[in-house]
């Protein structure tokens, strides 16, 4: 009788280290979502399915149907879906990005989840700031991209202070508005 319930003990221990793997996979992608999509959006926030959503309010309607990427469009597309937990959303994200959930990973397989998610979120950024004289600029299209270029200077500016201290920091943030300034005086007197 000892001998069952030893193998139930073994295999419950077993149980709890598996789910304790799943629980540090699920809770390193999350970290690796907010990152990628800016910090900034994490003060209002406490869920990471709550901050991928405001970073996709950036994009309008019109950007996303415009997409062809469809890896891109799809995560677009989950980030508007609603669910309720984030273990649930990190799952489709998983699956879409990486083609499995967590629960399937292994440390490689955390490792590419990063580096796509950072991928794919520079794409979308990237092609809304290259496009955004392309598409026609609503009020929405616009504001969405201003907060998405003001988030990503906010987070810039949080690592320049970090790196030099805030006295150089502002040297620095100032040398670059005096130099916009001039390029703003130079074209209008042109």
């Amino acid at each position: 009788m000892s001998t069952a319930c030893d193998l139930l003990n073994a295999v419950d221990r077993c149980i709890q280290e598996l789910t304790g793997v799943v629980t540090i996979y699920t809770e390193q992608a999350k970290t690796s979502l907010e990152h990628s999509v800016g910090t900034r959006f994490s003060d209002n926030h406490e869920f990471v399915r709550d901050i991928a959503r405001q970073w996709s309010e950036c994009f309008s309607d019109q950007f996303i149907e415009q997409f062809t990427d469809g890896i891109a469009k799809g995560l677009l597309s989950r980030l508007w879906m609603p669910y309720d937990t984030d273990e649930l959303f990190i799952n489709s994200l998983g699956s879409l990005i990486v083609g499995k959930p967590p629960g399937c990973w292994d440390d490689s397989t955390v490792a590419g989840f990063d580096r796509e998610i950072h991928t794919i979120v520079h794409r979308i950024e990237d092609r809304v700031l290259s496009s955004e004289g392309s598409v026609e600029c609503d009020t929405a299209v616009s504001d969405g991209v201003k907060e998405l270029v003001r988030s990503r200077i906010d987070e810039l500016d949080r690592r320049l202070v970090d790196l030099v201290g805030v006295d150089e920091a502002q040297q620095v943030l100032g040398s670059i508005s005096d130099r916009n300034l001039e390029g703003v005086v130079s074209h209008v007197n042109n």
